[in-house]
């Protein structure tokens, strides 16, 4: 093989046994990021044969998952998404990622996001439900892949964001046990919000919120 920067051969073997086997192996002396050239020839009572053609092999791995994503805002008709770069490049560097959604429904198949490139999106990405076909009211997963020379990672781990407006503005509370002469405790009641896109749309739960009573 060669040194990865285009030098001299050196010879990687003898020619006596065990070296009749056609395999062998580099375990040292590899820099990872460099591309080797690898090339053999045969020997016999006459002599050496001739060098077969060139085999070139980059020392690199695929890149190491990204994060998942992970969601900066919704609405019925999209999704805003932040995203993550691989921490590891393999050796090589990092050319391309891709974002991959399901259907929103059973979360069995993935498809390419194809309204997302890394060359103009970066790591922020806005999905509209309109060019993706997305549904208002369902959970989408979405899983995050990077890619370089050699391949591409494995996915993030898969994150589930609801597709839906949030819920309206409620009207005021109001007060229920009225007329009490001395007041040592106060109830209120409100009228529940209307549910917008089910299930994500779903109402699933109400924060109440008291001053001191001083203007404060």
């Amino acid at each position: 093989m060669d040194d990865g920067r285009g030098g001299y051969y050196k010879s990687m073997v003898g020619y006596l046994a065990p070296y009749m086997t056609p395999t062998y192996a580099v375990t040292s002396g590899i820099e990872r990021g460099l591309t080797y050239r690898f090339r053999y020839r045969a020997n016999n009572c006459k002599g050496w044969g001739p060098f077969s053609d060139e085999l070139y092999i980059l020392a690199a791995q695929k890149p190491s998952a990204p994060g998942a994503p992970q969601r900066i805002d919704s609405s019925s008709t999209e999704i805003s998404l932040k995203l993550f770069p691989s921490t590891e490049n393999g050796g090589t560097p990092v050319s391309d990622y891709e974002l991959w959604r399901n259907d929103g429904s059973d979360g069995s198949g993935f498809v390419i996001v194809k309204g997302y490139s890394y060359l103009t999106n970066g790591f922020i990405v806005t999905v509209n439900s309109a060019a993706e076909a997305l549904v208002a009211g369902r959970f989408y997963q979405f899983i995050f892949r990077s890619k370089n020379l050699l391949d591409y990672s494995d996915f993030s781990g898969p994150v589930a964001f609801g597709i839906a407006d949030k819920p309206a503005k409620p009207s005021a509370p109001y007060e229920i046990h009225q007329g009490q002469v001395q007041k040592k405790a106060i109830t209120i009641k409100w009228t529940p919000n209307y549910n917008t896109q089910v299930p994500a749309g779903s109402i699933t739960g109400y924060y109440a919120f008291m001053d001191d009573g001083l203007n404060g």
